[in-house]
């Protein structure tokens, strides 16, 4: 499984009521084009000897970034300091220039389902200057595609207050593929739309191997659908709390299931003795389709699936069943209560009435329910329900 590793050590120290950086976080050159508030949202984020990136993403001063910028969460028992220090830039420069004292309201880090998200508050002003509120702030926008245009916003170690483009390849597991390039520094920070709306969250992930070290340091870009659904577990009021939405209308009547562009599969295979099919993940694991049902709801025909030799797969470790396809309508075989898959995982999401489903999914809506036998469905948990309107 991954771990979220620790950011680099502090980049910048507080002197008095002074922020002094170093040479190579002063002004840097960066695209113009993106207006002044936008780049001013993203902010550099110190809590002790942490050092990351985040969003302002509402008017009264919350931020969005990553649990393990505020808290050491390889530690056997995590705790963030009481408060941490928040920079914005001078949007005509692209230097730091107004800090705050920030509070963190709400953290998770649960390396499962790859959750790696603190919510903080700006405080008071620590600087001699301070900005007029209403804060500088991002939308979010839940709604991205393949091929769209993005750019990630941050504070990659060393090299100041940075931008740069890229696009959407896809989206899996709760992250979106992209051509951006992420280094340390850009966790917890920004990325945008074309219409300059968050979409995403940089995170940093550590493959561990199995006698302790790191394998793999690479850095993934999470969907902002995973921190809505993070939020919406805690409550239904809870997104609103926190953010403003793009589409204020349609997020309300969103179900908010995370998109999936495919499984993530190297390879499908199945073995020569027996006609079970395999996904097998580039990290040498494997997951099992545990019918045909499943399978299709991914693909279309068994024409990628190859045959291999049974010995073939013992270097791949079995971690679990392949859940139906996020977006997908499901019950249990003995119950007549309808569920929305709402991630690969296997989370599921209740919808508490026929009239929630029918404007959702249309009025064939019970047509598109499937059957998950009683055998399967322990592979499934039970999530927060769908909002009743």
């Amino acid at each position: 499984m991954s771990l979220f590793s620790r950011t680099l050590g502090a980049l910048a120290l507080f002197v008095g009521a002074v922020w002094i950086l170093p040479s190579s976080l002063q002004a840097q050159t960066v695209d113009s084009t993106l207006p002044a508030d936008v780049r001013q949202a993203t902010v550099l984020i110190t809590c002790g000897d942490r050092q990351g990136s985040g969003t302002i993403v509402s008017a009264s001063g919350y931020v969005l970034t990553n649990a393990h910028v505020v808290a050491d969460v390889e530690s056997s028992d995590p705790q963030p300091p009481a408060s941490c220090r928040v920079g914005l830039i001078d949007p005509t420069t692209n230097a730091i220039r107004y800090i705050y004292k920030a509070s963190i309201t709400r953290w998770v880090f649960e390396k499962t389902h790859n959750q790696d998200f603190a919510i903080l508050h700006l405080d008071s002003a620590v600087s001699r200057e301070s900005l007029s509120t209403p804060f500088p702030f991002l939308k979010i926008w839940e709604f991205s595609q393949e091929n769209d245009r993005m750019w990630t916003l941050g504070f990659p170690g060393g090299e100041g207050f940075t931008v740069q483009s890229g696009f959407i390849q896809g989206f899996g597991n709760g992250f979106i593929r992209t051509t951006a390039v992420f280094r340390p520094g850009n966790s917890g920070g920004t990325a945008i739309n074309g219409a300059y709306q968050l979409i995403g969250i940089p995170t940093r992930i550590v493959t561990i191997t199995q006698d302790g070290k790191a394998q793999e340091i690479r850095y993934e870009l999470v969907d902002i659908r995973a921190v809505l659904q993070w939020l919406d577990a805690i409550g239904p009021e809870q997104r609103d709390l926190y953010f403003s939405f793009g589409d204020p209308e349609r997020s309300r009547r969103s179900f908010s299931f995370l998109d999936q562009s495919s499984l993530e599969c190297d390879y499908l295979v199945r073995a020569t003795s027996v006609s079970t099919v395999f996904c097998l993940l580039p990290d040498d694991q494997r997951m099992t389709f545990p019918n045909e049902a499943t399978f299709r709801s991914w693909y279309p025909t068994f024409s990628e699936v190859d045959t291999v030799p049974d010995a073939s797969l013992t270097d791949f470790r079995l971690t679990r069943n392949v859940t139906l396809r996020p977006g997908t309508l499901v019950k249990s075989q003995t119950s007549y209560e309808v569920y929305v898959v709402s991630d690969v995982f296997g989370t599921m999401r209740w919808i508490p009435t026929e009239a929630r489903a029918r404007e959702l999914w249309g009025p064939n809506w019970a047509s598109l329910v499937q059957d998950i036998p009683d055998s399967f469905f322990v592979n499934y948990t039970i999530g927060p329900a769908l909002p009743a309107v």
